[in-house]
């Protein structure tokens, strides 16, 4: 063990094993996505546009918002999959911030959507949440309170692109 590991407080040292144990469940988390390619593994810190752009898209869906489209969650796998591509205007070889968990994003690129759609929806469909690279919107499948009965889809457009 690295001596000066030990020279921290406790508390430091809580925090620091905290930190790599959210970096190895993101990095967990983005081995398991077929279809992407990652890129980077970004510390939500360490870009401030993307966290500054992630809030304000936070305090936006804090307001009840009606989401872009929505789908019954009776619909079959294949089905949602297909409306996750078309109403987000996913396309092979686009790249992405992913959020992946633990205050980390993931730079990826998507390489095949018939493997990567289903793979970032998850095994019970879940739900992702995406960044256009350029910071200029951000898409999210997902459910929630506002309809207990469909996955819902998110588009927001950052306005102005400046505030961010």
């Amino acid at each position: 063990m690295d001596a000066s590991f030990l020279e921290l407080t406790r508390e430091e040292r809580q925090r620091l094993l905290a930190q790599k144990r959210a970096i190895l469940a993101a990095r967990t988390r983005c081995k398991q996505l077929s279809g992407v390619e990652i890129i980077a593994l970004l510390d939500g810190e360490e870009y401030p546009p993307l966290s500054r752009m992630y809030a304000a898209y936070c305090s936006y869906m804090c307001n009840d918002t009606v989401p872009t489209s929505r789908l019954p969650h009776s619909a079959p796998r294949e089905q949602i999959c297909a409306w996750v591509v078309a109403t987000m205007g996913l396309q092979e070889g686009q790249e992405y911030f992913y959020l992946c968990g633990g205050g980390f994003w993931a730079h990826i690129r998507l390489t095949d959507l018939t493997l990567a759609v289903p793979a970032l929806l998850g095994e019970c469909v879940e739900g992702f949440l995406l960044a256009k690279v350029d910071l200029s919107r951000m898409l999210e499948v997902g459910f929630d309170s506002r309809d207990e009965e469909h996955y819902l889809i998110d588009i927001w457009n950052r306005t102005p692109p400046d505030h961010v």
